[in-house]
């Protein structure tokens, strides 16, 4: 007697079973692989520009207000964000890195959101969201926890709510909730960095054509309604954050540092043509920052190409991108942490041409050796053109080391945590000798760029001016100098700190460290010496203490 045929409907499921179970490995792999790159961040420490904003924010949480009890002339969110750190998570190095590990798990599940809703695949916005990470954690303790990057959440989410929520079956009263918390978020990143809040023209935009191509089923009042509720929606966190400043006494100050010192700071140094800076920041953004966007970008095109809501959302995503870029060019200054949310918002549609790449990959042989020759050129350690991030993983190996050996672990985040201008065993022990020589209720002052030590040495600042750069540049010393010194005799530190060593043309102006910088200081110079006795020195910083 013959066996009966297998029944169709047999094959199927198997297939659809062994799709599952690949699908199931492959998130699992990129959760895995999520998990160690975010525990990575949660172990780096500040570099100089995190010690400046969490000075800031020690001075607001202890009462005080920016610009006037500490200064600094960052926009104020990113002093808000470290001040929420310290409420969620405490006052250690490791409470902004908690916020960004909780942020780039929302920016997982935006990226998730709207992959769903433009690709129908979760899938998809996985891959995009490990990307992003990738990216995000490659730039290690000096670029992150910084407003550019700290803003990318922020962004995510403001185009999930912008990302057509019009249409059959949405009341009108959830799409104008969506396009003013849109407008707001735009807002809230534009309190980190002015260019972060720029793409809500780029938002509002494209609500505004998705709104005209429906407009058969919208009437023409609710087609003009994201005129006004994306500038609404972002103004409302600026003018909070304007009332709070005004309430505290900040405002005039804040309006002197971020539109007076700023600006003079953004064009100091400007000597490229508006072509070079273009340039740089493409070349920057796509390539020398980046061995994975450029691929995943290149794979989406055909499919772009081909489904139009694919290609809408690349496009709006990508002009936001652009937008960052612009911002960049303006400041004329090419920092790489200046392009983290570029980056990080890049990685989407990146994400989306991985992700059609390995689908084709299963159909076609043609582009499962594509996929194998993105992945060999991204693992290449030299390849050409595409920039390397090899550097993270050896650091990596090093942190690991550090998990597994804690008696050497400070010396290990010690040599991890510095950089060639930057001694983080130095400012740690400048830090412990002030603690030693001083009572605790004591004020000191720290003459060069290093406002860290406040925090490290439990101290308080004699003056507002926690770093120089205001006495050193040529647009505001004189001023500066003036309401320094009479902060200085009227607090009376009991340590000065006179920095040696730090070089920065960029930001200076000049090639001069903060020692060499009191030559052409002397009323700083005859307090010193009239006052104050040296001590000694640990590497680059001179030691002082008060007669």
């Amino acid at each position: 007697m013959a066996a009966p045929d297998r029944h169709p409907s047999a094959g199927v499921k198997n297939h659809e079973r062994r799709a599952q179970l690949s699908q199931t490995a492959g998130l699992t792999l990129v959760v895995l692989v999520a998990i160690y790159l975010l525990v990575n961040l949660l172990d780096f420490q500040y570099g100089r520009d995190q010690g400046i904003y969490s000075a800031v924010a020690n001075a607001i949480a202890s009462g005080g207000a920016p610009y006037t009890t500490a200064w600094d002339f960052k926009p104020p969110g990113i002093y808000l964000a470290f001040v929420a750190a310290k409420f969620l998570f405490g006052d250690g190095m490791d409470a902004i890195r908690w916020l960004e590990v909780c942020g780039l798990v929302l920016l997982a599940v935006g990226f998730i959101v709207l992959s769903r809703r433009v690709l129908g695949s979760a899938v998809a916005g996985s891959l995009a969201a490990l990307l992003a990470i990738v990216h995000y954690v490659e730039l290690e303790f000096w670029h992150t926890a910084q407003p550019e990057a700290l803003g990318c959440v922020l962004l995510t989410w403001a185009l999930v709510l912008a990302m057509p929520v019009t249409g059959a079956g949405t009341s009108r009263r959830r799409a104008l909730a969506s396009w003013l918390a849109s407008g707001a978020l735009y807002g809230a990143a534009a309190l980190l960095k002015p260019p972060l809040g720029g793409g809500v023209v780029v938002s509002m935009a494209f609500v505004v054509w998705e709104q005209r191509k429906n407009r058969a089923d919208t009437s023409s009042a609710t087609v003009a309604w994201p005129l006004w509720a994306f500038p609404l929606g972002a103004l409302l966190p600026m003018l909070m954050v304007a009332v709070w400043l005004y309430a505290v006494g900040a405002l005039r100050q804040a309006w002197e540092a971020l539109f007076v010192f700023a600006p003079h700071y953004t064009g100091a140094l400007a000597v490229e043509s508006l072509a070079q800076k273009c340039w740089i920041a493409g070349r920057k953004w796509l390539f020398d920052l980046s061995r994975y966007n450029p691929m995943g970008l290149v794979a989406l095109v055909p499919f772009a190409r081909g489904v139009r809501r694919v290609r809408a959302a690349s496009l709006h995503v990508l002009l936001v991108v652009l937008v960052l870029l612009a911002g960049v060019v303006f400041q004329g200054k090419f920092f790489t942490y200046h392009y983290a949310t570029a980056l990080v918002l890049t990685s989407l549609p990146a994400g989306w041409g991985y992700w059609q790449l390995l689908e084709r990959a299963r159909r076609s042989w043609v582009a499962a050796m594509a996929l194998v020759a993105t992945i060999v050129l991204i693992a290449l350690p030299d390849a050409p053109v595409l920039a390397t991030r090899a550097a993270f993983w050896s650091r990596s190996q090093a942190r690991l080391q550090a998990w597994r050996q804690p008696e050497e672990r400070q010396a290990l985040r010690d040599r991890l945590y510095s950089a060639p201008d930057y001694d983080a065993a130095a400012i740690r022990a400048v830090a412990d000798w002030i603690q030693t020589n001083s009572s605790p209720g004591a004020t000191i002052f720290v003459w060069g760029f290093e406002p860290f030590l406040y925090e490290l040495a439990d101290r308080q600042p004699a003056s507002r001016w926690i770093y120089n750069i205001p006495q050193r540049v040529a647009w505001s010393r004189e001023v500066a100098r003036a309401e320094l010194m009479h902060d200085l005799q009227e607090k009376r530190p009991e340590i000065i700190v006179v920095q040696e060593g730090d070089v920065m043309p960029w930001v200076t102006g000049n090639a001069l460290d903060s020692g060499a910088a009191l030559g052409d200081f002397p009323e700083l110079v005859s307090l010193l010496q009239s006052s104050y006795d040296v001590e000694g020195a640990i590497a680059t910083f001179l030691l002082m203490r008060r007669r």
